[in-house]
């Protein structure tokens, strides 16, 4: 009798031990799938549990999982993926960029935020739907491009200077206009010396995070240009 509880006890524990696979240790690398540089700081982690590690300054990692364990490899930017060590040979795993997660993130100040989290406080006109309208200043250029911009014309001349006003008027005896940045550079509350077939695009600021950068002069609103720039083989 004493020695079928021994057998059946030794039967339990080594069906135990399959149940819970045996630990191994996996080692890999982690590439940038784009120019295939080693990426630093990548979360490496075992599915389902609280164990992992993260990639040294060469991509390299070591992480000790049970057998059969599936890594999950995450990195912000980048798709998430999730890969099962077969063998033990080490494993290169090449990470893919998210563009949709990318577009996702806005630069505001010294910081980012959530795109979602600034909806209709940045404006975007792109260089084709402004030149749609033959515009010859930056006033013509917004001109019906921006929701909450209001232009009005000076005159009836076809280069009139026009009155931009982002959300109305801010103040009663200051000043109404925008400021406007160029290239990053604070070029004033004026930006008509510009050629409007050197713009690529113009973003327009409309809340706090422009006074959060720019101070009380961005109290009526900022507009940000970025002119053409030259690209690398094209003439």
């Amino acid at each position: 009798m004493k020695t079928k509880l021994m057998f059946l006890l030794a039967l339990g524990l080594g069906s135990t031990a399959v149940a819970l696979g045996e630990p191994r240790i996996v080692k890999g690398q982690v590439l940038s799938d784009s120019d295939g540089e080693p990426m630093i700081g990548v979360a490496i982690s075992e599915k389902g549990t609280t164990n992992g590690t993260i990639t040294d300054a060469d991509g390299n990692f070591s992480i000790n999982v049970e057998d059969g364990a599936i890594l999950t490899i995450s990195y912000m930017g980048y798709t998430t993926q999730n890969v099962k060590p077969v063998g033990n040979s080490p494993i290169k795993i090449e990470l893919v960029e998210d563009s949709k997660m990318l577009d996702d993130v806005i630069v505001v100040g010294y910081g980012t935020m959530k795109k979602s989290d600034l909806a209709g406080s940045v404006i975007s006109v792109d260089r084709e739907s402004m030149m749609k309208r033959v515009p010859t200043n930056i006033g013509q250029a917004l001109q019906g491009s921006a929701a909450g911009v209001i232009v009005t014309l000076q005159d009836g001349a076809p280069d009139a200077n026009a009155a931009v006003r982002i959300r109305g008027v801010g103040t009663l005896t200051g000043e109404t206009r925008p400021l406007y940045v160029v290239d990053g550079i604070i070029v004033g509350n004026d930006a008509n010396y510009l050629n409007p077939s050197d713009i690529e695009n113009i973003e327009v600021l409309k809340d706090a995070s422009a006074t959060a950068i720019y101070g009380s002069r961005a109290a009526n609103g900022v507009v940000m240009i970025t002119t053409k720039q030259g690209e690398k083989g094209k003439m």
